[in-house]
């Protein structure tokens, strides 16, 4: 797992969202964002400086765009 703010979070993400990369996105039971990507690989992220609804807002926002 990947602790980082939530500006970081954001940059990471950006580049994997231009193409199919990302099959999934969710926020697990800790309350940990959850990435899982086409190849099978999945990533957690602890971002450490945002709400609950800040998180559910990006995920909304992924899901707007296309992301299971």
């Amino acid at each position: 797992m990947k602790t980082c703010s939530l500006n970081e979070f954001m940059k990471s993400l950006k580049p994997w969202l231009s193409d199919n990369y990302i099959r999934k996105a969710h926020i697990n039971a800790d309350g940990h964002f959850v990435i899982d990507f086409t190849d099978g690989v999945s990533n957690a992220y602890h971002i450490d400086d945002c709400t609950k609804a800040q998180l559910n807002d990006i995920l909304s926002d992924l899901k707007k765009k296309g992301l299971a």
